[in-house]
């Protein structure tokens, strides 16, 4: 049987119940695994788990690429249940929407494919994430303002910080105005970026 897609609210109670059931409450540590918009099972050793968020603004295209890809490479480098990838926006423009067509279009031509619902960020993330990785600088001020302490705001990082191509310029674009094109030069910048963040984390760079 099908399952349903989950909204942005019932993933967030879909890991609360979890951190219950496994009194990890106060460490925050926990797997989730939000995979084609489904939970999926919790792992045992939660306390190794390293939970990244993606954020740009709906949620839409650029965040949820980067979600899915971190998830791609994790899985083909042997390290799926070492990281938590997820995703959300800074605006409740799309909430509850799934992701862009375009984008998804874009992905599928090389291999990668997904669902799921957009949600809106909000200040528990901050709790919850060990990194909150912005597509562009005005997501990243957005996080800020929610960031209630210095460790907070020490989790914020730009995704092309990661670029190898980056040549000092920190904003992914939004395709979302744009043609196939736009969003294949999006789909690279995140696609390399992504990789490189799961490298230098595995360094323990990050």
């Amino acid at each position: 049987m099908p399952t349903k897609e989950l909204t942005g609210c019932q993933r967030v109670a879909v890991i609360v119940r979890a951190l219950r059931q496994h009194q990890c409450w106060r460490s925050g540590r926990v797997r989730r695994q939000a995979a084609a918009g489904k939970p999926t099972a919790i792992i045992h050793n939660m306390e190794n788990t390293e939970r990244i968020l993606f954020v740009c603004l709906g949620n839409v295209i650029r965040s949820p690429l980067a979600e899915n890809l971190f998830r791609h490479y994790t899985r083909v480098r042997g390290l799926d249940g070492k990281y938590v990838a997820d995703s959300a926006g800074t605006s409740s423009y799309h909430v509850g929407d799934p992701p862009d067509r375009r984008m998804r279009d874009t992905a599928a031509s090389h291999g990668i494919e997904y669902s799921g619902r957009s949600r809106q960020l909000g200040p528990s993330d901050l709790d919850t994430f060990d990194l909150v990785v912005a597509m562009d600088e005005t997501n990243a001020h957005s996080i800020q303002s929610l960031a209630r302490s210095p460790d907070q705001k020490a989790k914020i990082r730009m995704l092309r910080e990661f670029d190898p191509e980056a040549k000092g310029e920190l904003d992914v674009p939004d395709p979302y105005y744009g043609g196939r094109e736009g969003f294949e030069h999006t789909y690279q910048i995140i696609d390399r970026s992504v990789q490189q963040l799961l490298d230098a984390l595995e360094q323990g760079q990050v």
